[in-house]
Order: C-alpha cells, then structure tokens, then sequence
C-alpha cells in the first residue's frame, strides 16, 4: 500500500504526506542543498517506510528537524540520524511514542479504513524513545545554497519551532499557525505567550511569506498570520459570546469542560476559556 502524496514546490523543495483519510494528511518538507538535505517532520511512521521513500526523491546525506514533539510529527523520526528538536518539547515523547496511545490516535485518523490499519498493524514504527539533539531559535542549517533558520513560535506546545528558508520566502511552521490551532492542551502555555510569539514572527517574516503547516500540502492563505492573530487578541478581550463549542476528534482524554472555538477571516484556534490568560 502507498500512502504517501508529494508535490514539487520548486526544484529543492518537496511537500510530501502520509495520507490516511480524505480529510487528514500528515505533512513534511524535504529541503535540498548542494551538499545535504533536511526532511522537516516525520509523520507517523504509519507503514514504517519512510526513509525509501524519501530516497526516490534524494540521495543527499540528510539532517531531520522537527516542528514540534507530537506523534504524528515525529513517529517515523526513529529511521534517521541526526535528528533535531526543542528540548522544551522532550516532555511530550514518552506520550508521543507510546504504542497504545499512538495506535489510539491513528485510529481516529484513518476513518475506517481497515486496510490501511491492519498493515499498519504489522509495519508502524514502535520505538518509544527518540534520540535527538537539542534545537533552538536562531540555529541555522546551511545545506549548501540553501539554508534554514529554526523560529520559535509557542503555542500549540511549548517548544513549537518553524524552519524559515529566507532566500526562497517560504517556512515550514509544523502545527504553530494552522487553519484550526490547537491551544487547549494541558501542555500549551497560556493564549497572550502565543499571541506574542506570533506578534514577532510576523515581524519577522511580514504578510508576503508562504507558509506551509503539517496537514496539507498546500500553503496557508497569505492571511493566516494576521487573521490568527486578531482571533487571539479578540479572545483575550472576550469577544467570545459567539464561539461555539467545540468536540475534538483527537485529545479527548484531555478535554476540558468549555473548549470553544473562536474564527476570524481563514484562521480558527480553539480554546479553554476557563484557561484564558
């Protein structure tokens, strides 16, 4: 069975996902140098191949970044070496990498679709530790002509980075600005952190970056940062009277009793109000 989808960006920028439904596609960048690459993100590790599939697309030796520590960000990250990420997320593996809670997850994702679960049954990747080594704002990766610089942006968890490719004005930001954030989680610091840290990054990057996050292949609509952005200062205002409630279809383990959803133009982020500050 194969899962994965790709699209060429340009001639050293690849999207590539695990698909597992109509509606949920885990996503990666593959970033090519002159004299390494770097695959951002793993997925799941669903059929436990990965690692050929990225070599049909490159040769080059490879350096592996994550976004963020969630299982499905960087359940394939076993099959590489080196492999970066924001000690601030270390927290979030033994969650992440436990078999059961990772198998509970894909189910959600996958909507019934037996095949696809019983090979995963017998290939998904089962490690349940991660050797990686400490990534944080400001390091950059120079793979020769092309380099990445790694962003802070906190929010759907702590240690949330997005990798920025300056010359060619695009970034990878994982889950840290998507169509529906997720700040709910017990792990997530507070909603006025996120707004700051996304304050900055748009200082940083403006309005005309091309932005692709961990669950399409295709980039964000230029608005998304702006329009995330007033979604948090209105929340943080109360401006909330219209919110409605919202029911996840993963982390309900997690749920708290009033998690709202809150939408402004192409951006929603949902929200515990009893938690916000």
């Amino acid at each position: 069975m194969d899962i994965y989808e790709q699209q060429s960006v340009t001639p050293t920028f690849w999207m590539l996902g695990e698909r597992l439904c109509s509606w949920q596609i885990l996503t990666m960048g593959l970033v090519l140098g002159r004299e390494r690459a770097a695959l951002i993100d793993t997925g799941m590790g669903v059929l436990g191949d990965l690692k050929a599939k990225v070599g049909t697309l490159t040769g080059l030796p490879l350096v592996t970044l994550l976004t963020h520590g969630d299982p499905d960000h960087i359940g394939g990250a076993e099959l590489f070496d080196p492999v970066y990420m924001n000690p601030l997320d270390a927290e979030l593996v033994p969650w992440a990498l436990d078999p059961k809670s990772k198998w509970e997850n894909l189910e959600l994702m996958v909507e019934g679709n037996a095949a696809l679960l019983a090979e995963a049954k017998e290939k998904m990747l089962r490690g349940t530790a991660l050797a990686f080594q400490p990534l944080s704002e400001g390091d950059v990766f120079d793979l020769g002509g092309v380099q990445l610089e790694a962003v802070a942006l906190p929010g759907h968890s702590k240690g949330s980075l997005c990798f920025v490719n300056w010359r060619d004005g695009y970034a990878f930001v994982g889950d840290a600005v998507c169509r529906n954030t997720f700040l709910w989680l017990k792990r997530c610091p507070p909603l006025s952190v996120h707004l700051a840290a996304l304050e900055r990054f748009r200082s940083r990057v403006g309005d005309g970056m091309t932005l692709y996050f961990g669950h399409s292949l295709a980039p964000l609509p230029k608005t998304m940062l702006v329009d995330s952005i007033r979604c948090c200062r209105e929340v943080l205002a109360g401006e909330t009277a219209r919110d409605p409630f919202y029911n996840p279809e993963v982390g309900k383990d997690q749920k708290p009793d009033r998690l709202m959803q809150h939408t402004v133009g192409t951006a929603s982020i949902v929200y515990d109000a009893d938690r916000v500050c």
